[in-house]
Parts: C-alpha cells; structure tokens; sequence
C-alpha cells in the first residue's frame, strides 16, 4: 500500500541511495494495462526489476540470486539475536577469514549489521564476480577484522535452497504445469515408497503471455490428472516448488527431458521439450 499511495510519507533510504516506488517501473506498470492496482505483492517487485534489467541489456545470470543467505559465505546466525553466529561451516569464507561460533558480527561491507537482513544487503549489494567481502566481529570484548575470500559462483545457490523463493516463477525454462505432491497414503494406494516424488498434475499454464507453455506441455502429452514421478531419472524432489526450481535452475530452453509419469496406474514416459515463454 506504501509502494501504490505516493501521498504516504516515503520510506527511508540508505545515504547514497535513490528510493523509488515501484510504479515508477515501466516493466512493472506495463503489465497493469492501465488498472489501478488495489495492492502491490512484494513478490512481483524483483521480477519487474529483473525485466526492466532485461530491457536495459544489464541483466547477467547470478542477478537472480538476490538477497543471499549468510550460509552462502559459510555463516549461520541465531534466529533471535540476529547478530551472533552460531555455526561456521567448514571450508567456507566464513572460517578461512578466521569467524567462530559466538562470535558477535557488527559489519559486513559498508553495512552495519542489526540484523540477518543487514548481511544479506551487504552480500546483495556485492557483485557475483567480487572476490573479497570485508567483515567485522566482537569476540570476548575484542574487535576482529578481516576479508571473505569469495569463491567463483558464490551467489550460487542449489534448487533447493532456492525454491522458495517466488521470483523463480519467471524464470525461464518452464514447464508450463504444476500441482500437488501425494500424500503417503495416495502414495501407497499407487504403490510408491513414502519417500518418492510424486506430483499430480493439477494444471497446465493457459493464461496470459506464457499460455504457450501449457501448449506445450499438453502438446508433448502431458495431461491433467497425471502423476508426474522422475525428470531425466531424477526422482529426488522434495516437493512441487523444488522441481520448479530445478528446472529453472539447471535445465535449458531447446533441451529434451525424458519425464517419467503415472497415468491411471500405468507407468508412462514422454518425450518433453523446454521452450522459450
């Protein structure tokens, strides 16, 4: 509401920094089509930053992985005092720059750390292609200082760790399906282990600009109520959003994927494009 009402008091922004209000993005404005919208979804902010990055030709890749978590650079932080680490992964940035557990974090790059929010800025605002990340800590009443040696690829994440995230519906490849995974007793009314991936195909995608999906998706064979069980042998997706990221994530547009389905209890396997959308 803050974003839409301009007659609200602006939020603040960090010294150096330009606020703007979302429906100053003309990729994100485009595709109101001249309605006024009654509110403004955090999660359509990014991929409109994303498309309006895309018009500019300044989009690269790692940009999708906005926000990165501290684990990232090997840090986990306490839930509740934000500031303090309470696990320092092995062979990570975080321990060859010499951080422990206990340790009080008090800055990250240019950014004062109050918060996991704070370190996740300060990652965000450092490039993929950076390879040093200053950091500043408190250790039994001393203050520490040295530099992150970031690896290649830091940003990266896994499918998984990256499925949560709801700027991944835009990305493309896509599907053009989705659904619901079984319960374990659907599961062994089919004769699946409880541990299996299975998602039933609740739709195909027929709305909007990336309706040539689900025409794809239906053109290949699929069909609304099957049993989707492996992509190219892989059958170890934790739910519905992990695929979605994984085909987003580690698939191309052209690439053929073998998808291993169950169609009123036969065991089927189609031959499944990835297309632009």
């Amino acid at each position: 509401y803050k974003v839409w009402n301009k007659s609200k008091p602006k939020l603040s922004t960090p010294p150096g920094e330009m606020g703007q209000s979302i429906m100053d993005v003309p990729a994100f404005t485009d595709r109101l089509k001249g309605k006024k919208p009654t509110c403004v979804h955090c999660h359509s902010v990014f991929p409109a930053l994303r498309r309006a990055a895309m018009r500019r030709g300044e989009w690269q890749p790692d940009d999708k992985f906005v926000y990165p978590d501290p684990s990232q650079v090997g840090l986990t932080l306490d839930p509740i005092r934000q500031t303090r680490v309470t696990d320092v992964r092995s062979g990570s940035a975080a321990e060859a720059a010499g951080l422990k557990a206990g340790d009080q974090l008090s800055a990250f790059g240019n950014q004062r750390v109050h918060s996991i929010a704070d370190v996740q800025r300060a990652l965000h605002l450092t490039s993929s292609e950076s390879n040093k990340l200053s950091c500043q800590w408190e250790r039994n009443g001393k203050s520490w200082k040295a530099e992150l040696v970031l690896g290649k690829n830091w940003k990266v994440s896994t499918p998984w760790q990256y499925s949560w995230r709801p700027m991944k519906w835009e990305l493309s490849p896509a599907p053009g399906f989705g659904g619901s995974c079984l319960s374990a007793e659907e599961k062994k009314n089919i004769g699946l282990k409880e541990d299996k991936f299975a998602m039933r195909v609740d739709y195909l995608v027929d709305w909007g600009p990336r309706s040539v999906l689900g025409k794809n998706a239906e053109a290949a064979g699929l069909r609304l109520g099957d049993i989707v069980l492996a992509v190219d042998g892989k059958s170890d997706f934790r739910d519905g959003p992990h695929f979605h990221s994984w085909i987003r994530l580690k698939c191309k547009v052209g690439q053929l994927l073998k998808i291993e389905l169950s169609r009123q209890g036969k065991v089927l396997v189609i031959r499944f494009p990835l297309i632009k959308g």
